[in-house]
């Protein structure tokens, strides 16, 4: 199907009035998370209106998110989509996300991995990375197709190694089965639970997205669960691509935050009254409000620049997207919080939330930290 940038934009701002009219009177009040319950309904929303599928075959010719990943239009939906939602809540646009995600993985896999039917209105998991980090410049040195040295292997071994670490977990409420990457042969392969081969240790409440269920997890045994038997080659061409999209994805999400704290700042500068005027008039808030105008443009464009087939762009250009905009957006929101008088006024508010909520955003998948031995790993056979 040729998508039409016409009817992308018709189907994002569709999104855009869903948001209003259901999302936004269950988010109102800042101080109040939104309950599981709450969570699971609008993602059925969702999928009634068909943004999320709960079919395992996606048909790329039905719009939606992440159905199609070779078509640019098709790309921007999804960030359009993606973007919306985190207006309205990060954590429901983050599993929007990696559930449209797993659909599209499964789908890439041969029976039974990929054809392990759920129990109706149960949740499927998803990790997408290891214990820590992103197995410093290992990982990219696999994902590059270049020779590994005995202590690339023995990392990446190591970052995978289910049985010996636990992997931070954030999802919905009430998941059933897990799917994450193990190491097998020297290669990536993907492996799928039942949340009864896990040990599932619930940690304390989460510093942001605390509507989602945060736990660390770890395999039973070595043998349980189904495992994917993919070729070396097949296997680093779609971890690759996985990557990929989960970054682009969470860079869309980001934006969306930040388009929610700027418009919380906006309208707090038009009506807060200081020394006989609107706060607006001031220069430094001013210069606040420039800084997330810019921060938006900045990373829109950029996203934008990523609007093609998936298999078109190189990871080594996402990954940089990512490390460049992460610690731009979390500097941003906290612009928003300046604007309404610096961090010592906002505690259970809006802006601070929304602070929060793109901290833990810049910590997902792997975190930003790893990016740079990543994108070095990434080019080090170019060079």
């Amino acid at each position: 199907m040729s998508w039409d940038a016409a009817d992308v934009r018709m189907i994002i701002d569709e999104v855009g009035r869903w948001r209003a009219r259901a999302l936004d009177p269950q988010v109102s009040n800042w101080a109040q998370c939104m309950t599981a319950p709450v969570l699971s309904g609008l993602m059925a929303q969702l999928t009634e209106i068909g943004v999320l599928s709960e079919e395992m075959g996606l048909d790329p010719d039905v719009p939606g998110l992440w159905r199609d990943l070779t078509d640019p239009q098709a790309i921007a939906l999804g960030t359009g989509i993606l973007s919306e939602l985190g207006q309205g809540n990060a954590a429901l646009a983050l599993a929007c996300h990696r559930r449209a995600l797993a659909q599209w993985l499964l789908n890439q896999m041969p029976e039974p991995l990929g054809a392990v039917l759920l129990p109706e209105g149960a949740t499927l998991a998803l990790v997408l990375t290891g214990h820590h980090g992103l197995a410093q410049h290992s990982l990219g040195r696999w994902l590059s197709g270049a020779a590994l040295q005995p202590d690339d292997t023995a990392l990446l071994s190591d970052w995978l190694d289910r049985d010996t670490h636990d992997t931070q977990l954030w999802s919905p409420h009430g998941w059933q089965q897990l799917v994450w990457p193990v190491w097998r042969a020297g290669t990536v392969q993907w492996a799928r639970l039942l949340r009864s081969d896990l040990i599932v240790q619930t940690g304390v409440a989460p510093y942001g997205l605390q509507e989602l269920h945060t736990a660390r997890v770890q395999a039973r045994s070595a043998a349980a669960g189904w495992v994917s038997d993919l070729p070396a080659e097949a296997s680093r061409h779609l971890y690759a691509q996985v990557l990929k999209l989960d970054m682009i994805g969470l860079i869309a999400i980001g934006l969306g935050v930040l388009r929610s704290g700027r418009r919380l700042a906006r309208d707090f500068a038009h009506l807060r009254r200081q020394g006989g005027d609107v706060i607006v008039r001031h220069p430094a808030v001013q210069a606040m409000l420039s800084d997330l105008t810019a921060t938006e443009h900045t990373v829109d464009g950029l996203l934008q620049s990523l609007h093609q087939p998936l298999a078109a762009v190189s990871l080594a250009r996402v990954v940089s997207a990512r490390l460049h905009t992460a610690d731009l957006l979390v500097h941003a929101n906290h612009q928003a919080i300046q604007v309404h008088g610096g961090v010592g006024y906002m505690r259970d508010v809006g802006p601070e939330k929304l602070v929060r909520d793109q901290t833990m955003l810049r910590l997902a998948t792997g975190g930003t930290r790893a990016l740079p031995l990543l994108l070095h790993g990434l080019q080090e056979v170019a060079s």
